[in-house]
C-alpha cells in the first residue's frame, strides 16, 4: 500500500511545486520589467518650446485636460497638465487653462514618450506662455 501511495503522491507533489516555480518566475519578470520601467520613467523629464495647436479640456469629465504642441524640433506633444479630478502638483494645471490655440508655450514636465508628457507630477514643472 505504501508503494502505490509513494506513486501516486510523489508526482503530484512534484508537478504542483512545478506548477508553482513556473507561476513564481512568470510574476516575478513582470515585476522587475514593470519596475524598471518606472524607474526609467521617474527619471525622465523634458523641457519643449512650440505652438500650441489645442487646449483639450477633457477634465471637466473623467478625461485629461491637455496642451497639443508643436515642439520646435519635437512633432506634436501632448501635454498633460490636469487629470479629471485628481490634485495637480503644478499650479500650470490653473495656467493650462487659460492657454490658447497659437500662444507660444514653454513646458517643463515629466516626459513619457515622444508625444507624451505631464507637468503634474511635481510642482516644478510648469506651462508658462511666452512671447
Amino acid at each position: 500500500m505504501k508503494k502505490y501511495f509513494l506513486v501516486a503522491v510523489v508526482p503530484i507533489v512534484v508537478g504542483v511545486l512545478s506548477l508553482y516555480m513556473i507561476v513564481r518566475n512568470v510574476l516575478m519578470v513582470g515585476i522587475d520589467k514593470t519596475e524598471e520601467f518606472d524607474r526609467q520613467i521617474s527619471s525622465s523629464e523634458k523641457r519643449i518650446t512650440g505652438t500650441v495647436l489645442a487646449n483639450n479640456f477633457g477634465c471637466a469629465g473623467d478625461a485629461a485636460c491637455f496642451l497639443a504642441v508643436e515642439a520646435n524640433g519635437d512633432g506634436v506633444v501632448n501635454v498633460t497638465y490636469q487629470v479629471s479630478e485628481e490634485e495637480c502638483l503644478s499650479v500650470s494645471s490653473q495656467h493650462g487653462y487659460n492657454v490658447r490655440e497659437g500662444q507660444k508655450v514653454e513646458v517643463y514636465g515629466k516626459n513619457y514618450s515622444s508625444d507624451l508628457m505631464s507637468t503634474c507630477e511635481s510642482a516644478n514643472y510648469y506651462i508658462k506662455t511666452i512671447n
